[in-house]
This record gives structure tokens, sequence and C-alpha cells, in this order.
């Protein structure tokens, strides 16, 4: 790459004269270089050999060419790409691997359904009538016809959770805490719940349900220690996962051992083994 002396991107001698540093021009110069190589699709190769080198700002241009090309990127090579450098060290050239993800995902407030919705369901007795919905793709209903309502979520929606809680609570029905933060903060949930659940739900939900059936329902089920995956009901819940709206949601991740696959393409395993020894994870030969 050659750095000249105006802002932009600039085709000559079949090499891509940029006309500021990255790392002043930023997006601009990246949306000027994607242009380029749109137009001349040859200069992929030296896409290639940016994405392969050690200058983090070259890196990130890589992983960002294709911002605007809209229905026209190259999933297949952006996949590719993400998991290539999926162990670089450097915080903006991973931040840019998240960008060039969701990209892919325009408008996507979830990337998968909601498979802890799907096992709670699958943790149900057989006999009641179970509704899934997930505000992530669809809104939900002012007036729900249940005698229990299950308001699940991280931190970052506790404000909504807190408006769902007090809106389906004060119209009679029986309402639930549970999830993430729920399991993190339970006070915060002081005088908003009949019930709340804390921790995993595999062995905690099932009393729940048989306390709320004899009519002696407790305030707060807690599960201390981490419950064995093997004993999640996989099948059922898989069963119960047909209660969501998939079509809403983009083709899905799975993740087999170190490997994971999204719309048939390796997608950046060393980033979700990144999480830590204490990801809570189903053997494989229960998927």
């Amino acid at each position: 790459m050659r750095v000249g002396g105006r802002p932009g991107a600039r085709l000559g001698g079949g090499r891509i004269h940029v006309g500021q540093r990255l790392s002043e021009g930023g997006s601009r110069v990246i949306h000027a270089v994607g242009d380029l190589v749109r137009h001349h699709p040859e200069l992929r190769a030296r896409m290639d050999g940016w994405l392969a080198g050690d200058d983090l700002w070259l890196i990130r241009a890589a992983l960002l060419h294709m911002n605007r090309w809209k229905a026209r990127r190259d999933a297949d090579w952006l996949f590719a790409a993400c998991l290539a450098r999926a162990d670089h060290p450097d915080f903006f050239v991973r931040k840019a691997i998240g960008w060039a993800l969701r990209e892919l995902l325009p408008r996507k407030r979830a990337i998968n359904p909601p498979l802890g919705l799907a096992t709670v369901a699958a943790l149900t007795p057989s006999h009641w009538r179970i509704t899934i919905l997930d505000e992530n793709v669809e809104p939900l209903p002012t007036a729900l016809d249940a005698d229990v309502v299950g308001i699940c979520g991280m931190a970052v929606q506790h404000q909504r959770q807190r408006e769902l809680l007090t809106h389906y609570r004060q119209r009679g029905r029986y309402v639930v805490a549970g999830g993430a933060y729920a399991s993190l903060s339970p006070e915060a949930y002081t005088g908003l719940v009949d019930t709340w659940v804390v921790g995993e739900a595999e062995r905690t939900w099932p009393r729940f349900c048989q306390d709320f059936a004899a009519g002696r329902p407790r305030a707060q089920y807690r599960q201390h220690e981490p419950v064995d995956l093997r004993e999640s009901p996989t099948e059922l819940a898989s069963e119960h996962g047909q209660l969501l709206a998939r079509r809403k949601y983009p083709p899905p991740l799975v993740v087999i051992g170190d490997e994971a696959k999204f719309a048939g393409s390796i997608l950046v395993p060393k980033i979700i083994k990144a999480v830590g020894d204490a990801l809570n994870a189903k053997p494989k030969e229960a998927l």
C-alpha cells in the first residue's frame, strides 16, 4: 500500500493507493477501498494479502471493506477471514470482526433462537399449554390468556423486564422472572414478581411447576451448583423449538466440539472458546 497526500483510495499500476493513513482516515478510507475492490474483483487477492499481514489497520480494512456491499457481500470469504484472524490480540481487530459479522445480519436483534426458552418448555409438564414469545423478533401481546407468565433477560434488558413483569402482574397473571440477570441480581426483582428462579432451570423449574400445580409455589427457587447438562432434555427441547418463530432468525449457529458452523461456514471457534472454562456446554454426543 502506498500513502499519498489526499483522502480516499484509487487504483494505479495494479495497486491500491490510499491517500490518507488508515489510522487517520478510518471508515472513509475503508469504504473507498471497498468500492475499488467491488469494481475490480482482481483486487480480492490484495485483501487476502492485507488480511494475512501484520499491519493491524490493513487487517481491519480487509475485514471491513465489504461493509457497504449489502447483498453483494461474499459471506464465505468474510467468515473465513474472521476465522483466520480470530486469535489476533489487538482490540480493534477483534472489534472489526464483530462489525463484519454484524453487517451480515442487518436489522437482526437476535442471532439465534432462544434455546433456553425451548429447554424450559421441555421441562414443563407435558399437559400444560405452552407459548414461546421472543420480543427480539416479534411484538408481545398486551393481554395473555395464561396462568403463568415467565420473563427472562440480561442486565441490559432489565428495564424492559420490569415493564413487562409489572404489566402482566397488574392484569392478574402469576409472573416469574428468570435468566441471567435474575440469577446475578435477584434482589432487583423484589416487589416485581411472584417467583424468581436463580441459576440453571433443569432442576428448579420442574419443582416450581409441581408446587404451582399444588397451589403452594415458593417466592424463590435457587440452583447453587452447575447442572450436568446431560440432564437437559435435548430431544424435547428440539421438539419445543418448533414453537419458536424460526423463520425470523438468521441461519443457526451450531457448536460441536471446538468448531462452530454458521450457514455451512466455519465461524470463529476461537472467539467462542474465549468465553472461558466457566462456559457450560452440552456434550456433543447429546446433540
